[in-house]
């Protein structure tokens, strides 16, 4: 057989074969697929469709993307005792009544609203949000495992105990540049560095019960950047909601 010929098959066999084992991967890899978009106002839930991914094949860890428009659907929080705490009863969480253990939630573009508690429970350690994200609704992300949260610019709320976690802790906070309301305990236990961006901000809008606002200080010597012309009213209002910021040794810069 000529040599070339044969080095030809062997290259289309080739290339068959890690294209089988490609799809062979991928097949394995995707978990479960649905819609969650909203049933409100008479709409059918397909705005949003969700899906479960085991990146390492191995049951230990999930992947959760959602791509779509518009507002997902707000499910039902159960009480979970090996939490203990509640956690979201919806499709992507939970199968057979176990709970997935998802570590990283990616929101597509288009999406504009977060339901109440659509991912409370899910301690989810990388969060990736949409730029056209408007609405973070209360519980949204409660019981969360990040370390960082960045708030995209077009979001103009965020609910109470929207990123509340117990017993932990964020490093790093970035608030956009239109966020006008954040409700009570929003966003605690925030260590090494608070970056507000939005002009929008009063004590009215931030909901604060006990000297504990919807941005709590817990870092020492940590860093708050505010916007220059809301440098003074900023470091009153947080000062206010956080009654230990004078012995924190908190510094506040201007951007």
């Amino acid at each position: 057989m000529n040599h070339k010929y044969l080095l030809f098959i062997l290259t289309i066999f080739g290339v068959l074969t890690l294209m089988f084992s490609f799809d062979k991967v991928s097949a394995k890899t995707i978990i479960k697929t649905g819609y969650c978009g909203t049933t409100e106002n008479g709409l059918d839930g397909t705005n949003i469709k969700y899906e479960l991914v085991d990146p390492d094949d191995d049951g230990k860890q999930y992947t959760l993307n959602l791509y779509g428009t518009g507002k997902n659907e707000q499910y039902q929080m159960d009480w979970d005792t090996s939490i203990p705490g509640y956690r979201v009863n919806a499709p992507y969480s939970k199968e057979d009544g176990k709970y997935y253990n998802i570590t990283k939630i990616n929101i597509g573009e288009g999406i504009t609203h977060v339901s109440y508690g659509s991912f409370c429970g899910i301690e989810v350690k990388s969060l990736k949000l949409p730029k056209s994200l408007q609405y973070i609704d209360s519980w949204a992300f409660n019981g969360n495992n990040l370390k960082n949260i960045t708030i995209p610019d077009k979001v103009k709320k965020i609910g109470e105990y929207a990123f509340y976690k117990l017993g932990d802790s964020v490093n790093n906070v970035t608030i956009g540049k239109n966020v006008s309301s954040i409700g009570y305990l929003a966003i605690p236990g925030i260590q090494k560095q608070l970056v507000i961006r939005s002009t929008k901000l009063s004590k009215k809008r931030i909901s604060t019960i006990d000297n504990r606002g919807g941005l709590e200080l817990r870092g020492y010597k940590m860093t708050v950047k505010v916007p220059k012309k809301k440098y003074s009213s900023y470091k009153k209002m947080l000062n206010k909601m956080n009654s230990n910021i004078k012995s924190q040794k908190i510094k506040f810069k201007k951007i």
